[in-house]
């Protein structure tokens, strides 16, 4: 099995990564696949058994390679795949003798994973005097709260370009598919244009992804911001290869009022390239830590694009979820979908946003919910990230996060970190 996933030919198997939650992450250098040993010996613990793995780990060399050090040198990345190290030897050996659980019948839940993942473009910042636009992809926008959104964008410095059909009404839309998915190609299309704000939420833009043509944003990245309903949207811009932004809302957010830490936030996301964040994460509910592509968004959407061409690959990333309203049985139910989906099973780490306006009942909140539903998944999980739907007029934070990028979650620290900047 390990042959029809991989190329022999170009793996090379590091010591197990001790920062890391799954052993299934891999990392490509030099034209070569660098694959953790810690797959290979987990995939061998669970389906031969402790005992027979005695005589491979018990090793000298192998319990040195578990501290990342080699018998001839001393502690160094064993990622550094720039020529053979020392060890090599050692883990190939270990390598096979983990290769027939690759052919048993039950094989590891890593085994499906993808180890391969598509590059990501990260768009040009932002700088004062540049164009953006402001889209409503999904419900239909206030005017009055539309132009105090605006006023906050243009006290930054940019000039804003309404969609053509932004204010138009269409029941529960902000017009028809057709009105709301030509605003929105006209402005991925626009060179004038550098970035996208959605104006609010509500409900539709799922609907817009089937004739949604993402082509042009692949080749001239722009951030497109938005959360919510707009979940939909911008884990479709970072699947074609692009990073969006899980941030705050024109008609909404910036029309209220962003608490200070949050406005400046979200500006220096989208303005600053050299930006690494770092965000509370306060509730632990599994201890450890993880890196990966961060992805996610709102929980009732994710849910409602399984089964789908849309759905978000999830395998080996940090998926942070949040949501609006929603009692415990329902957070409940939308859980369980995701897990008994797959979609939860090999992410690399889960993190929760506060779910602030989740109301608890009887005693049960949000968080009693999520320690009900995800306590025995494998990978680290954190709650209560300053992130997604806050109760109006409360002062409550809500953090961009950028999409797409690599971020660690360490939720022994409570922290949820940036490994590279949102743009360019």
């Amino acid at each position: 099995m390990l042959d029809e996933l991989l190329d022999p030919a170009k793996i090379e198997l590091v010591a197990p990564d001790p920062w890391s939650s799954l052993a299934h992450q891999a990392c490509r250098l030099g034209g070569r696949l660098a694959l953790d040993l810690g797959l290979l010996l987990e995939v061998a613990r669970e389906e031969l058994g402790e005992a027979r793995l005695d005589p491979l780990l018990g090793r000298v060399e192998l319990e040195h390679l578990r501290g990342h050090e080699s018998l001839d040198e001393g502690p160094g990345d064993p990622l550094d795949l720039s020529e053979r190290r020392p060890h090599a030897g050692a883990l190939d050996r270990g390598g096979a003798f983990c290769k027939p659980s690759f052919d048993s019948l039950h094989p590891s839940r890593y085994l499906d994973a993808r180890l391969n993942r598509p590059p990501i473009r990260k768009p040009p910042r932002i700088r004062s005097g540049d164009a953006v636009g402001v889209i409503a992809p999904s419900g239909a926008v206030d005017e009055d709260a539309l132009g105090a959104g605006v006023k906050v964008l243009e006290r930054w410095g940019l000039r804003v370009v309404l969609g053509n059909g932004v204010l138009e009404r269409r029941a529960y839309l902000a017009g028809d598919d057709v009105v709301r998915r030509g605003d929105l190609e006209r402005m991925i299309g626009s060179p004038e244009l550098r970035a996208i704000f959605c104006a609010r939420g509500g409900y539709g833009s799922q609907r817009l992804l089937p004739e949604l043509d993402l082509t042009p944003l692949t080749s001239r990245p722009k951030a497109i911001i938005g959360y919510s309903d707009a979940t939909a949207l911008i884990n479709a811009a970072v699947a074609s290869g692009v990073v969006a932004i899980h941030g705050p809302m024109v008609a909404d957010d910036l029309a209220r009022g962003l608490p200070l830490r949050s406005e400046e936030h979200l500006r220096r996301v989208l303005m600053d390239p050299d930006f690494l964040w770092e965000v509370e994460v306060p509730e632990t509910v599994r201890r450890g830590r993880a890196t990966g592509r961060l992805l996610g968004g709102c929980l009732s959407v994710l849910a409602a694009m399984l089964g789908t061409p849309y759905a978000p690959e999830t395998d080996g990333a940090v998926l942070f979820l949040e949501d609006v309203h929603e009692r415990p049985y329902r957070l409940d139910r939308l859980l369980t979908q995701l897990i008994q989906s797959g979609r939860l099973h090999r992410v690399a780490g889960l993190v929760f946003g506060t779910m602030a306006t989740c109301p608890c009942i009887d005693g049960v909140g949000p968080l009693e919910v999520v320690r009900a539903c995800c306590a025995e998944l494998p990978c680290p999980i954190g709650f209560g990230l300053p992130a997604g739907h806050a109760p109006p007029d409360d002062g409550c934070e809500n953090l961009a996060l950028p999409l797409g990028v690599e971020v660690a979650l360490d939720t022994e620290r409570g922290r949820l970190t940036a490994l590279e900047p949102a743009v360019a």
